[in-house]
């Protein structure tokens, strides 16, 4: 992996392919790893494909925040962006790297020619969605990081997939081993997080919103409302999927996204670097 230097920790990432640019940002309480059945697709599709370890997880170290915003996890990604020195590019947010993006595209300082939301919504946290971040932050400290990626990882997949043990161990390999506070830290951003609703007529770039048929986390209407609030938004969900739809159907995510990318941010477009 490549790194950055933030001022206060190492940004690692990596950065494969050549042709317009596609960053991935990873969800909670995952790594990089998670976009792994996409790098080599879209790679072999003509695009430049960069993979970030958000602050705290994976190779990233915490660094010296103090709490946890969407705001830092903005910072970093624009910093990214000028040390490779593009003019732009596409991104690609799951989850919790969904609010990133939404707040990344509606700052502009960080130019985008398309944007994937992956299982996300628009909305802020809900007064219950707000206890059970406090309630997963107190287990964080009383148990340790293994019991909260424990608690997730009871959600992630789609029913016939979450009993299975080859993707429990799967789960593993893409959540890795994040530290405590890089885990707060981002229990504390969602938390916090702004209602992003009021943004969505501000971003014109074509968006694809991604949903899965069988997420126990992220409603459809959720998805929905959010391609709905986007002025070149459409909504595309994926059957038999769950919120980790990228690794449960690979071929058809990454279908799903090529078409989408394709037409709005082709490889004969070539992406300045």
């Amino acid at each position: 992996m490549a790194t950055l230097e933030l001022g206060d920790t190492p940004l690692y990432y990596t950065d494969q392919g050549n042709g317009p640019a596609v960053i991935f940002i990873h969800g909670f309480p995952l790594t990089s790893a998670l976009w792994q059945p996409q790098v080599d697709a879209f790679v072999a599709a003509g695009y430049r494909v960069i993979v970030p370890d958000l602050r705290g997880f994976g190779q990233t170290p915490v660094g010296q925040q103090t709490c946890g915003s969407m705001a830092t996890y903005v910072h970093d990604l624009e910093a990214l962006l000028q040390h490779l020195q593009l003019s732009t590019a596409a991104w690609v947010g799951l989850s919790m790297g969904g609010y990133i993006l939404l707040e990344l595209l509606a700052k502009k300082q960080a130019p985008a020619t398309a944007g994937v939301l992956c299982f996300t919504r628009a909305g802020a946290e809900s007064p219950e969605g707000r206890d059970k971040r406090d309630a997963l932050i107190q287990r964080l400290h009383a148990e340790g990081p293994a019991a909260v990626q424990q608690s997730f990882a009871e959600l992630l997949l789609a029913p016939a997939h979450k009993n299975q043990p080859s993707w429990q161990q799967r789960l593993q390999q893409v959540m890795g081993q994040p530290a405590t506070a890089g885990m707060q830290q981002a229990l504390e951003a969602m938390r916090d997080r702004q209602d992003s609703s009021s943004w969505l007529a501000d971003i014109h770039c074509p968006c694809l919103v991604v949903c899965g048929a069988e997420d126990q986390i992220m409603p459809r209407q959720a998805a929905q409302d959010l391609a709905a609030g986007l002025p070149q938004g459409r909504c595309q969900e994926l059957a038999g999927v769950g919120h980790l739809g990228n690794l449960e159907a690979p071929d058809v995510f990454n279908q799903t996204l090529l078409s989408f990318l394709q037409q709005a941010y082709p490889p004969a477009a070539k992406g300045s670097a």
